[in-house]
C-alpha cells in the first residue's frame, strides 16, 4: 500500500505491506528535487516504482542499510537507471544481504542485492545539495541528510519520536544521543522522519527526545545501583513490553533500552 503527501517541495511517500496496513509498520521515503531519500521495503518496491514513473528519481540515497530503507534500491535502479548511494559501512550488506529472521521477512520481504556507490560528504544533482551527516547509534552506518538553506533534516531512524522506549538490542544509545545532539545543533526547521513523517519544530523535537533519554538513562542507572534487576527497572520505568517484542523474540524491546543504558558508552552488546 502506498500513500503520498506533498510538504511544500518534499513528497512524503508512505509504504506498508498490504496485509500489515493496520499495524505500526508504515515506513516513509522522501522525494525532493529528483533525489529519493530511502526506498522502503523490498515488498513494496514494485508499487513504489510504479508511483515514481511520473516523477522518476535521478538519484537514490539510503540513510542506512536496513531493509525498510533500502528495499526498493534494485527495482528503482532497474526501472530508472538511478544511481544508488549508501553509507560506506552499508555497502557489503547491500551487495550480499543475509537471510533475515522470519519476522523481518514477514514485515519487509527479501532484500535484493545491489552494488551501491559510497556516499560522499554531499549529495548534489544540480538542483539540490544535501549534506551527509554521520549519525550512528541506531546503526553504525546511519547517516542523516541536511538541506541547510531550508533547514530540512532527513533523519532516517535517528528521531522516531520524542519518547522512544523500544530499541533494537544492538542499538548504542550513547552514540545515538551524541548524534541527536549533533542534529539538534544544526537547528533544523523540519525533520522528515522515516517512521513518524514530517515533524515541525524539528530542533525542539530532537531536544525533547534528548531530554527524555537523558532523564530515562539516569533513572535506569540509579535503580541499577540500588540493586534492581533489568526487568524490574523496565517494569517500573517503561511498563509492559509492546507486542512487537514478542514477534521479534526480544530483538526490539523496552528491555533492550534498559540494557543499552546499563552497558555504558562504547560497550557492544553480547550475542
Amino acid at each position: 500500500m502506498l500513500c503520498a503527501e506533498d510538504h511544500g517541495g518534499v513528497i512524503e511517500i508512505r509504504l506498508v505491506r498490504t496485509a500489515l496496513a493496520r499495524g505500526p509498520f508504515w515506513v516513509r521515503c522522501f522525494l525532493v528535487e529528483g533525489i529519493l531519500v530511502d526506498s522502503g521495503y523490498p515488498a513494496t518496491a514494485g508499487e513504489l516504482a510504479a508511483y515514481l514513473r511520473g516523477r522518476p528519481p535521478r538519484l537514490v540515497v539510503n540513510t542506512h542499510g536496513h531493509e525498510d530503507h533500502s528495499g526498493g534500491n534494485a527495482a528503482l535502479a532497474e526501472a530508472f537507471g538511478a544511481p544508488v548511494l549508501a553509507p560506506e559501512a552499508a555497502l557489503d550488506f547491500l551487495r550480499a544481504p543475509p537471510r533475515f529472521p522470519w519476522a523481518r521477512r514477514m514485515i519487509a520481504g527479501a532484500l535484493r542485492p545491489i552494488d551501491a556507490r559510497p556516499l560522499g560528504a554531499r549529495v548534489e544533482n544540480g538542483k539540490l545539495a544535501l549534506e551527509a551527516i554521520p549519525t550512528p547509534g541506531h546503526a553504525d552506518d546511519h547517516t542523516a541528510f541536511f538541506e541547510p538553506e531550508r533547514r530540512w533534516l532527513f533523519s532516517g531512524d535517528l528521531f522516531l519520536g520524542e519518547r522512544v522506549r523500544t530499541v533494537h538490542w544492538k542499538e548504542d544509545v550513547y552514540r545515538g544521543l551524541e548524534s541527536l545532539r549533533l542534529a539538534a545543533a544544526l537547528d533544523p526547521a523540519k525533520v522528515f522522519c522515516a517512521h513518524v513523517g514530517a515533524v515541525e519544530d524539528g530542533a525542539g523535537a530532537l531536544r525533547r527526545k534528548i531530554a527524555f533519554w537523558e532523564e530515562t538513562g539516569g533513572k535506569i542507572r540509579d535503580l541499577a545501583a540500588k540493586g534492581c534487576s533489568e526487568r524490574e527497572i523496565r517494569d517500573r520505568l517503561l511498563g509492559r513490553e509492546h507486542w512487537l517484542s514478542i514477534v521479534t523474540r526480544g530483538r526490539f524491546s523496552k528491555l533492550s533500552l534498559v540494557r543499552a543504558f546499563l552497558r555504558g558508552p562504547g560497550s557492544a552488546p553480547s550475542a
